[in-house]
């Protein structure tokens, strides 16, 4: 095995483990939680749920659902990857909202989602249908414009309509 090899193997394990510690630090959970579970930041996942969990059944703090039991419910954090397990879709739509009333309702409702939605494709959709063949990302105009033709032959977006 040459030098060269060796140093280049070398640099890719060194990186592995700098991207394993950066991802294993990085704060996904807000300190608050920590702090109010009485467990330090390092704690793992399954850690960090068996705290949750003894918090929720705690006498001294209510046991059970609680004030905020609709709202939340102790679940393994594997369950919240896949959104089959944990997400009912309402049945019906109550009302027909525009985009503003969503973002509106959303802004004050769930902050951080609006937060990343801002950022996502799904809030840019016009940026997408003004990209030209020259731009790398071209090949997403022709996806949204399937979708969008999709929608119209099931008869859930109006002829014209974006």
């Amino acid at each position: 095995m040459t030098v060269k090899h060796m140093v280049k193997y070398a640099l890719v394990i060194c990186g592995v483990l700098l991207a394993a510690q950066a991802q294993a630090n990085f704060p996904t959970v807000p300190k608050e939680t920590y702090e109010a579970l009485k467990i330090d930041r390092s704690a793992s996942p399954k850690e960090l749920y068996e705290a949750l969990l003894k918090r929720y059944l705690d006498p001294a703090q209510g046991v059970g659902k609680g004030k905020y039991g609709d709202y939340w419910q102790p679940v393994s954090f594997s369950r919240y990857f896949d959104p089959h397990t944990f997400y009912k879709p309402p049945q019906a739509v109550k009302e027909v909202a525009s985009r503003e009333q969503c973002v509106k309702c959303h802004t004050d409702e769930s902050p951080g989602w609006v937060a990343a939605w801002k950022k996502s494709t799904h809030a840019n959709l016009d940026k997408i249908r003004k990209l030209t063949p020259k731009d790398d990302t071209f090949y997403k105009k022709a996806k949204l414009e399937a979708v969008e033709e999709n929608l119209r032959s099931l008869g859930k977006l109006g002829k014209g309509r974006s």
